[in-house]
C-alpha cells in the first residue's frame, strides 16, 4: 500500500515537472526571443526556476512577462555585459526593499496603476515583434514614433502566426481548462505556430520571417568582453528601477523569490515571478530540467525556428492576463476616484517617459500615500 502510494506521489512530481518545464521553457524562450538573448541564457533561466522553486511553496519560479518594459530598456539601453550586471544589480535592489519595515505598504492603486502602465507599455514594445515592422526603440514613446515615421507595414505571414497564437492564447485556457492545468497556455500556444512554420516554411536559410536565430548554440556569448563603464550610470539608474517595479509587482514575502531573482539575473538577464503550480519536489525539478535538456538533443536547432512573431504576441497576452484584476474591479465597484486618478497617474508615466525616470516616479507616489496615512493617524 505504501509502495503504490510512494509511486503515485512519484508520477505526480514528474507530471508536475513536466507542465513546469512547459510553462517556464515557452516563458524562457519568448524572453530570449525578444531580447536577443542566446539559447545558453535560456537553459541556465531554466535551471535557475527549476532548483530554487524547490523553496517556493504551491508554485514555480517563472520570467515574469510584466517585466519586459524594464528589461527591454536595459538590454536596448547598455551592452549586454552591461546590461547583466544591471539586472543582478535590480534583483539586489529588490532584495533589499524586501526588508523595509511592514507598516510601509504598496497602496493596490500604486500596483494596479504600474501593472497597468508595464502592459500597455509591452504591447507597445512586442507589437514590433508581432507585426514584424522593423523598428528599433528601447521605450514605449520612442516605439510609437518609430512607427509613425516607419509606417505600419506588417509581415502578414509572420502575422498569421502571431495571430493564431493571441487567439490560441486567449481560448485555450477556457476550452481547455483541465488539459491547461498540464499543458500550459504559454507552451501550446508557441508549439502550434512553430509546427506550422515548420511546414510552411521548412529551409532556415530562406525563411520569409523574423525567427528567433540567437536562440542557438552557435551565437557568442562572450558577453564580459562588452563590458562598458561609460554606461555605468544608466545601469545603475536601471537597476534602482527594475527593483522597484519587482518590489511593486511582488508584494508577498515569497521565500526564494529575491535569491531566484539575483541567480537568473546574473546568467540569464530575465526577472522571474511565482506561478501556480502542482505538487513540487526534487523529482519534479529533475524531470523539468531533464525534460529541457532533451529538446535541444533531439531537435538541435528547433528553438532558432521559433517565430518572433509568437514571443511577442504570447507575451503581450499573458502580460495582460497577469493584471490584478481583482484589485482593479474593487477599486471600480468602490467607484473610488482618487483610487481611479492614482492608477491613471501610475500608468501613464510608463507609457511617456523612460522607465527609471517612471519608476521612480510612481515609487514617490507609493512614499507621498504612506506619509499621508501616517499623519492622517
Amino acid at each position: 500500500m505504501k509502495s503504490n502510494i510512494s509511486n503515485n506521489n512519484t508520477a505526480v512530481k514528474m507530471c508536475t515537472g513536466l507542465t513546469s518545464a512547459a510553462l517556464t521553457g515557452a516563458l524562457c524562450a519568448a524572453f530570449c526571443a525578444v531580447t536577443g538573448l542566446s539559447v545558453v541564457c535560456f537553459f541556465l533561466c531554466c535551471a535557475v526556476c527549476f532548483f530554487a522553486s524547490l523553496k517556493c511553496k504551491n508554485g514555480i519560479f517563472a520570467p515574469d512577462p510584466l517585466a519586459t518594459v524594464p528589461v527591454f530598456f536595459i538590454f536596448s539601453s547598455l551592452s549586454q555585459a552591461t546590461a547583466f550586471l544591471s539586472v543582478l544589480g535590480g534583483a539586489a535592489v529588490f532584495a533589499l526593499l524586501k526588508a523595509v519595515p511592514k507598516d510601509f505598504k504598496i497602496p493596490g492603486f500604486v500596483r494596479t496603476g504600474v501593472s497597468l502602465g508595464l502592459a500597455l507599455g509591452g504591447t507597445v514594445l512586442l507589437t514590433n515583434a508581432y507585426f514584424g515592422i522593423g523598428a528599433s526603440a528601447a521605450e514605449p514613446a520612442e516605439m510609437l514614433r518609430a512607427f509613425r515615421s516607419l509606417g505600419f507595414h506588417p509581415n502578414f505571414r509572420g502575422l498569421l502566426y502571431g495571430t493564431l497564437t493571441l487567439f490560441t492564447m486567449i481560448t485555450y485556457p477556457f476550452k481547455f481548462k483541465k488539459l491547461s492545468k498540464k499543458l500550459p497556455a504559454p507552451f501550446i500556444t508557441m508549439l502550434l505556430p512553430l509546427i506550422l512554420n515548420l511546414f510552411l516554411n521548412p529551409q532556415q536559410e530562406l525563411t520569409t520571417i523574423n525567427e528567433a536565430a540567437a536562440l542557438t548554440f552557435s551565437a557568442s556569448v562572450n558577453i564580459f568582453s562588452e563590458f562598458s563603464s561609460s554606461q555605468l550610470i544608466t545601469a545603475l539608474c536601471s537597476s534602482f528601477a527594475l527593483g522597484i517595479i519587482l518590489f511593486i509587482l511582488n508584494p508577498g514575502k515569497e521565500k526564494g523569490l529575491p535569491l531566484a531573482n539575483c541567480l537568473s539575473g546574473s546568467v540569464s538577464g530575465i526577472p522571474l515571478k511565482k506561478h501556480t503550480s502542482g505538487t513540487y519536489g526534487i523529482i519534479s525539478a529533475l524531470t523539468a530540467f531533464g525534460a529541457t535538456c532533451l529538446l535541444p538533443i533531439a531537435f538541435p536547432c528547433i528553438l532558432s525556428r521559433l517565430p518572433l512573431h509568437c514571443a511577442g504576441a504570447m507575451l503581450i497576452v499573458f502580460s495582460w492576463q497577469s493584471l490584478p484584476y481583482r484589485a482593479l474591479g474593487d477599486i471600480l465597484r468602490k467607484k473610488n476616484f482618487f483610487g481611479i486618478a492614482g492608477i491613471i497617474l501610475c500608468a501613464i508615466p510608463f507609457l511617456m517617459w523612460s522607465t527609471p525616470v517612471a519608476a521612480f516616479a510612481v515609487a514617490a507616489v507609493s512614499v507621498i500615500h504612506n506619509l499621508y496615512l501616517k499623519v492622517k493617524r
